[in-house]
This record gives C-alpha cells, sequence and structure tokens, in this order.
C-alpha cells in the first residue's frame, strides 16, 4: 500500500464524512468507503482472527490518524442499524 495514493483518494472525501452519507443518501459510494477504510485501520472482526503480523499490514497510524473524520463517519455508519450488517453489532 502506498500512503501517497491512499491519502490521495481519501483525501476528497474527507470533508463529506461529516454527514451520515457521502452523497446525502445510502449508496454504494458509502460501502466501497467503509471497505476501503479497512486497509488503514479495521473496524470488522475477522474469523479466525488476524496473527500479528497481518494485523501490522492492515493498519497505518499515520494514515488513520489523518482520516480520523472518515474513521468516526464510518464508526457511526457501521452503527446505524439500516446500514450494517450483524458483525459489527459490537461496536458501540
Amino acid at each position: 500500500m502506498h500512503p501517497i495514493l491512499v491519502g490521495e483518494s481519501f483525501s476528497p472525501w474527507n470533508k463529506k464524512a461529516r454527514g451520515d452519507f457521502l452523497l446525502g443518501d445510502f449508496s454504494y459510494a458509502d460501502i466501497t468507503m467503509a471497505a476501503a477504510l479497512e486497509v488503514i485501520a479495521p473496524i470488522a472482526e475477522a474469523k479466525p482472527p488476524l496473527g500479528p503480523s497481518t494485523q501490522s499490514c492492515w493498519n497505518d497510524p499515520v494514515l488513520a490518524d489523518e482520516f480520523q473524520d472518515l474513521l468516526e463517519w464510518r464508526k457511526r455508519l457501521a452503527c446505524n442499524r439500516d446500514t450494517s450488517h450483524s458483525q459489527f453489532s459490537a461496536l458501540k
């Protein structure tokens, strides 16, 4: 994962993450952004759990800090019963 390319991909959306949905209504954009954010700060529980080496590959603290607005938006999306799957039921 190249941090500059990831950053350029997420930057235009960072400010839009303050609402409930990226494009105004729930859409494929929300699903793909939530999935894409897994490469910088996973939210989903993996079964079986990821080992330490794999976890370190799937976390980028620098990008997670830069895109905190998006990560907070994703958590709100995941906690919304209308837009999430049961794998996120432990989030509150």
